[in-house]
């Protein structure tokens, strides 16, 4: 027992020793304070955070943190941040207030030891911002004409910029933010100023009647975007605010026209009693004008237009009536069509120069001929398939095409939106659109030599008119010509004289005059000639 005791405080002993050893060559391998500085960030125009850490504490600090200045080698008897004593962590960060913009700092970690000796870390540079602008706002406008009857609610507001935020710095944007919500933002609806002057005004439109909003000038640089203060108005009972949308291309016409729009009641339990669109040859047309009332129950405006001028343009504008008075759109305009400079056929009724039968434009080429000195008249030669239909439309799309409504009387059509069918028996037709009259007639060919080779200049000579050859797609003559200028027309009874459908053969192609001027002469010696002609290629030959 007493062996052990003894033992035991051998031991204890031994480890007194080892505990005093170990203190001692601790104290013998402390490393020198040491502090560094290792980050820069958040710099704003008068802040900054910069991160500094204790790389070694020797025998520790009583205070710690960043210090800065204008000149190199900052010291703490510059500007400094010290860290508060409760954080206690090898790294830190250090806090700079009050910096002036655009301006170049010199800062350092710092740390103070136990001895009152500073050390200093390595040496960071910060370069502070511009600003964002600085602006008050300018209190809106509250008066009578707030109500007017163009632009529903006008408030007129705007800013005073005092300071764009530095040397150098422009003002990108400005204008006002209007919302019903306090401190609305560009977020919400902005009305930017076309004015590049510090003092600006800013035309606010289209607000609800009977309502609170809340206004506030804004700047924008290329730091960001500032506000100035807020102020706050209710806006009166107002007219209704009216849109006028558009003007339907595809339903404009010769004589009619399909205009939309919409309203906006203005004001809380202020109801629209009549809206609708009204029209003039002149500016700024009013309800005094033409008009029709839309009486349906919503908020949309339509109406279609008719009787109208062709080739006429026309002004129009949507209007809605509530017990403070009439607003109107914004005026847009549209010319009714005139007559077409040119016409296009197109169906799997009729052949075409490319050989496609078919509805496609892109496939087809099937242009009419002008009747010269008739503007309202087209005519052409086709040959018609045996089944199948066609259609006509001023250009090669589906853009105001028409074909026939009801049946045919002696070969002729009223002008509607139905295909037109093809006779039945397949060759060659004449088919004439007259666009004034909106009728379309389909006939037989009847094809005319004209002038000295023939015998005289007398219309529709039955001495002078060809022979339909369906059987070989042609049109043609055998005849004794005397020598001179040989001309062509195809005649039919709408047309007045015959120069206006005349055509020549010139190199072996059928020439169409059109709208024309006078052709050139082919001319023919005396004796026996064919005449043939292919309307489908567009080949001709005099032999």
């Amino acid at each position: 027992m007493k062996k052990s005791t003894f033992q035991n405080i051998f031991l204890y002993l031994a480890a007194a020793v080892l505990f005093v050893t170990a203190c001692k060559k601790d104290e013998q391998t402390k490393l020198a304070p040491a502090v560094a500085t290792s980050a820069t960030v958040n710099i704003t125009d008068v802040t900054a955070v910069v991160s500094g850490f204790i790389v070694a504490s020797g025998s520790g600090f009583t205070e710690r943190g960043v210090c800065w200045s204008t000149t190199h080698t900052p010291t703490i008897a510059n500007s400094k941040y010290a860290v508060p004593a409760t954080e206690t962590k090898a790294s830190f960060e250090g806090k700079l207030t009050g910096l002036t913009r655009q301006t170049t700092y010199y800062v350092r970690a710092y740390a103070t030891g136990t001895d009152g000796v500073t050390i200093y870390g390595e040496e960071f540079t910060v370069v502070t911002t511009a600003s964002l602008p600085a602006l008050t706002s300018i209190e809106p406008v509250k008066a009578a004409e707030q109500v007017t009857t163009d632009k529903g609610i006008v408030e007129v507001s705007g800013g005073n910029i005092s300071d764009m935020g530095g040397v150098g710095i422009s003002i990108a944007e400005r204008g006002v933010v209007i919302s019903t919500k306090t401190a609305p933002t560009v977020s919400d609806d902005k009305r930017v100023s076309t004015q590049a002057a510090n003092s600006f005004a800013v035309t606010v439109d289209n607000l609800k009647g009977n309502t609170t909003y809340y206004i506030r000038a804004y700047a924008k640089n290329s730091i960001g975007v500032a506000y100035g203060n807020e102020f706050t108005f209710t806006t009166p009972t107002a007219f209704p605010i009216v849109t006028t949308a558009a003007v339907e291309a595809a339903s404009i016409t010769k004589t009619s026209a399909v205009v939309t729009g919409s309203y906006i009641e203005g004001g809380v339990g202020n109801t629209v009693t009549v809206k609708g669109i009204c029209w003039s040859t002149s500016s700024a047309p009013t309800v005094n004008d033409s008009k029709i009332v839309d009486g349906g129950s919503t908020g949309s405006i339509k109406a279609e237009l008719s009787g109208l001028t062709e080739n006429t343009t026309y002004y129009v504008r949507a209007y809605a009536t509530n017990s403070v008075g009439t607003n109107y759109g914004k005026e847009i305009s549209f010319k009714t069509l005139g007559l077409p400079t040119a016409l296009y056929m197109i169906g799997d009724g009729v052949s075409s120069l490319s050989g496609n039968d078919a509805w496609s434009w892109s496939l087809n080429d099937l242009p009419m001929v002008p009747v010269n000195s008739h503007p309202n008249l087209f005519w052409k030669i086709v040959w018609l398939n045996g089944t199948g239909g066609f259609k006509f439309a001023p250009g090669k799309a589906w853009v105001n095409d028409f074909g026939k409504t009801g049946d045919a009387t002696d070969g002729v059509y009223a002008k509607g939106g139905d295909n037109i069918p093809v006779p039945g028996t397949a060759g060659y037709y004449m088919v004439v659109v007259d666009l004034q009259a909106g009728k379309i007639a389909i006939a037989d060919p009847k094809v005319y030599l004209m002038g000295s080779t023939v015998g005289g200049w007398d219309t529709a000579n039955p001495n002078a008119l060809m022979t339909v050859d369906n059987a070989n797609k042609v049109i043609k003559t055998t005849k004794t010509l005397t020598a001179g200028e040989i001309r062509m027309y195809a005649w039919h009874p709408w047309f007045t004289d015959w120069w206006q459908s005349e055509f020549i053969v010139l190199n072996n192609k059928i020439e169409l005059r059109g709208t024309g001027g006078d052709q050139a002469r082919v001319s023919v010696t005396s004796g026996d000639h064919t005449v043939s002609l292919n309307f489908v290629t567009g080949d001709g030959s005099i032999q």
